[in-house]
Order: C-alpha cells, then structure tokens, then sequence
C-alpha cells in the first residue's frame, strides 16, 4: 500500500516509484503526475520500459521518427523500451500530465495485438 512518505515530490513532479511484487509479465516502476513548467524536457537515447503519457492541459512536444508532433489536453503518447525518447513541455502553455512507466512481457504483447508496434501520439482532443 502507497502511502504520503512513498511519494516523491520536485518542483515540477509528483511521482511514487511502484515498491509492490510483481511478475516478468508486468512489472510497474512509477507513476505520476507533471505539473506546468515551461523548462520540462526529457531526452533518453534509449530507455528499458514502457511510457504512457496523457496530457491534462497545456500543450508540449513529442519527437517521433524526426517528425515534432504539437499534443494538448486530450491527446497522449506511448513510447517504447529501446527507442530514442524526446519529449518537452510547450513554453508558453506547458502541459500539465499524468503518467506510467513499465516494462514486462505482457505489456509487450498488448502492444503487438493492438498493433502500437512503436512509439505513438494518440490525438484526442477536447
């Protein structure tokens, strides 16, 4: 059971590392939510989980395959262990979203039989 000393706070994050068992088929590592900062920007080359994002208000910026891709309340995004992850908050309106990270063979499959075979946006709009 999460409880208020399990979780972490930053100037621009709140977020709880997932401390519970687990088994290789799904393995949850944190989650939490990102507060408006115009400096929020994340750059990994390459990462080893999962990463399900959804954007609550503000807009920000995912690069996907040298394409920038604009995402606002509504929309959300799935990036993929072993891929190159860049994503930043919109300086003007940052975002303001929650989040996941995980890895795990169930995941992995999911992913396959909905056909997400990569890192993806989901445009939903509001």
């Amino acid at each position: 059971m999460t409880t208020e000393k399990d979780i972490y706070r930053t100037s621009g994050e709140k977020y709880c590392p997932f401390t519970g068992s687990s088994t290789p088929a799904f393995i949850p590592l944190s989650a939490g939510i990102t507060y408006e900062d115009p400096r929020y920007y994340i750059h990994r080359v390459s990462s080893s989980y999962y990463v399900f994002e959804y954007i609550l208000s503000g807009a920000g910026y995912v690069e996907l395959n040298a394409e920038t891709v604009e995402l606002t309340a509504g929309d959300g995004y799935i990036l993929c262990p072993c891929t190159r992850h860049h994503y930043y908050s919109a300086p003007r309106r940052p975002w303001r979203k929650v989040w996941f990270n995980v890895q795990g063979d169930l995941v992995a499959h999911l992913m396959g039989d909905y056909q997400l075979k990569g890192n993806c946006c989901i445009q939903g709009g509001t």
